[in-house]
């Protein structure tokens, strides 16, 4: 299935629940994109992305991790109100942090 775009957004509509994980996965399955590229756009190790994305030590990504690889895969993170899925309005988009003080 393919996701729906409504003004900018990406509405997953009948994939399902996945993690960032299989998320990131099949972004890269998508984008036609190995380990080994996403990596090297990252500027990791393979290792060290597979580390992130594969191992089964860490649970799941930090929300600053897991924005630094979706912002190489053109995707952001957006929050907002479950009853307004798909609707931008009083949505959030989430960024890393880029140094703020907090």
């Amino acid at each position: 299935m393919t996701p729906h775009s409504r003004s900018g957004i990406i509405l997953l509509k009948g994939r399902g629940t996945m993690n960032e994980k299989k998320i990131i996965l099949k972004l890269m399955e998508e984008k036609h994109l190995s380990m080994a590229d996403l990596a090297n756009m990252l500027g990791l190790s393979y290792a060290a992305l597979w580390d992130r994305l594969a191992s089964k030590k860490n649970k799941s990504l930090t929300t600053k991790t897991l924005s630094e690889i979706l912002n190489q895969l053109n995707y952001e993170i957006v929050l907002m109100p479950r009853a307004k899925s798909g609707n931008i309005q009083g949505a959030y988009v989430v960024k890393p942090d880029e140094g703020e003080n907090k």
